[in-house]
């Protein structure tokens, strides 16, 4: 890598060396292919093989798959409703934006996990190559915004929830991007604001964090870029109000949803308030200060050593867990990053400063925490105080051997991720990811026409949907079968052990505990040669 040093009378490119000179500036020659090497790694470790890493889809993955195709195929969920703004699923009642994407990579692709997965990857991929921009829009720092591109790249954060169908991947994209559209129309007094504005609404339409996010951080926006709002507003005044006429019809059906039953019924089932002992008989102010104080656990668990450096989230689904969600490395630039930041208190500090504070506010109100998914808007601040850490310290130690010792650590902890990533964490995370799960319905598959009916225990979670994803079900079938988590055509769904007693032949999907009256057919294990279901001729 060839770095150019800015002295007071000549300028030296020079391969991989920090000497005594007073700062550090890229190459001009060197700005494409940099970029162009960061984007190539963000595609290979987004991409490579994406459909077996991790290896299988969980629950939500494949309802989003069979939602899709249903889409599709007929233009209507499951349950039969035309276009829908909301997914009934599971009785979750997901929102649509990344099920729709789902579709198009559907129609491209064919329904298989690499399709399912596609969008989340595509559009983490296209969050570096914006946060990239955004830092060279408020900074004017192509070293600091480069730097920030690669390690959002090379982020065991961002980079596993791009390799599976979480919604909230899309929606940080939807932020960010939106973000930087406003800022650029503030600074350029453009009508590329409307556009930041509508990016905005998407990521309401894609994750359910940003609904406490963005009202929080546009307030921050307007506050800060007073001035240049009102400017806008008088440059812009008619085309401000059609526009905002046409941004709060397009939200009518989002808030139809986040009031309706569904909506309140996800809202409360994931609210802190579940992790709170307040009874009818507990006094009002004891209540305010349990809630408080659960809330303000809650918030600052997001901000702990052990969640950010040192084990990361609990759930096997949103983190390898033999690191933190950050490199350790990073430990030291990140906190001289954030005083720096809070010293110099620039433009784009205090920015990424009330991100940072605003972005775990969601996850606190929710259950459990820290909950590495619903904090992900947190890595692009933390990442933009890292950069700005490393810079100063780059400016300050100025020698081969420091550059060379920064190297080796980020080498070093990206190939230790990427080492259990691939090697560990498929072995150990199978119960994670429904693994076996696939396995179990293709058997069912391959041999259920030998049978009159199949039996299933409730131990296999949302079986049906398995069923569906995995098998040759027209959605237009489907779409007649009122309580198909109950049963449907042959299947049957049963919460306890079942007794054949009938003459009937019957293929039942069993726990490895049960033992029942017939023939073992099959043992079912994950990765991990864990035994996931026994399956018997009863």
């Amino acid at each position: 890598m060839v770095w150019r040093f800015k002295s007071s009378s000549r300028h030296f490119p020079v391969i991989i060396s920090f000497v005594r000179y007073r700062k550090i500036q890229l190459n001009k020659d060197l700005a494409f292919p940099l970029i162009l090497g960061i984007i190539l790694t963000t595609f290979l470790v987004r991409f490579f093989a994406l459909g077996n890493y991790p290896k299988s889809l969980y629950g939500d993955e494949v309802s989003i798959g069979y939602e899709a195709y249903s889409i599709l195929k007929t233009g209507r969920d499951t349950f039969g409703n035309f276009l829908p703004f909301s997914f009934r699923s599971y009785e979750d009642f997901k929102l649509p934006s990344y099920i729709y994407a789902t579709s198009i990579s559907e129609f491209l692709f064919g329904r298989n996990a690499f399709a399912v997965r596609f969008p989340s990857a595509l559009f983490g991929t296209l969050t570096i190559i914006t946060f990239i921009t955004l830092l060279l829009l408020l900074t004017r720092n192509k070293l600091l915004s480069f730097l920030g591109g690669l390690f959002l790249a090379t982020s065991a954060w961002h980079t596993h929830f791009s390799r599976a169908a979480f919604e909230s991947n899309m929606s940080l994209f939807f932020i960010l991007a939106g973000t930087f559209l406003i800022l650029h129309g503030l600074n350029k007094n453009s009508r590329v604001l409307f556009l930041g504005l509508f990016f905005y609404i998407l990521s309401l339409y894609t994750y359910h964090s940003p609904r406490i996010f963005i009202p929080f951080f546009l307030l921050f926006l307007f506050v800060m870029y007073k001035r240049k709002f009102l400017s806008f507003w008088q440059k812009y005044k008619k085309a401000t109000l059609v526009v905002g006429i046409m941004y709060i019809i397009a939200l009518l059906p989002y808030f139809q949803y986040a009031f309706s039953p569904g909506g309140l019924i996800r809202a409360r089932s994931e609210s802190f308030m579940r992790d709170v002992k307040i009874t009818s008989s507990t006094p009002f102010y004891e209540s305010i200060y349990k809630a408080g104080n659960r809330l303000l656990e809650n918030y600052f668990s997001y901000f702990s050593l052990e969640f950010l450096f040192f084990h990361g989230d609990y759930n096997g689904r949103h983190s390898v867990r033999e690191i933190g969600m950050l490199y350790l490395w990073q430990m030291p630039f990140l906190l001289y990053g954030i005083y720096k930041g809070i010293k110099e208190k620039r433009e784009e500090d205090l920015l990424f400063i009330s991100w940072l504070l605003i972005a775990p506010v969601a996850g606190a109100l929710a259950s459990p925490n820290p909950h590495a998914l619903r904090g992900l808007n947190m890595v692009l601040p933390l990442l933009y105080f890292i950069s700005r850490g490393f810079v100063v310290f780059l400016n300050r130690y100025r020698s081969l051997h420091f550059s060379l010792f920064c190297t080796f650590l980020f080498v070093y902890f990206f190939y230790q991720y990427l080492h259990i990533y691939y090697i560990h964490y498929p072995k150990r995370s199978g119960p994670d990811w429904s693994d076996g799960y696939r396995e179990t319905a293709d058997y069912i598959r391959t041999h259920e026409n030998d049978y009159s009916k199949v039996v299933i225990t409730a131990n296999f979670s949302k079986a049906y949907m398995y069923l569906f994803f995995y098998g040759n079900f027209d959605p237009n079938q489907v779409q007649k079968y009122k309580n198909p988590n109950e049963s449907f055509d042959k299947y049957l769904f049963v919460r306890n052990s079942y007794t054949n007693t009938s003459d009937e032949k019957i293929l039942y999907v069993a726990r490895e505990i049960e033992t029942p009256l017939g023939k073992h057919l099959e043992t079912i294990r994950n990765s991990g040669n864990d035994i996931v279901f026994e399956i018997w001729e009863i």
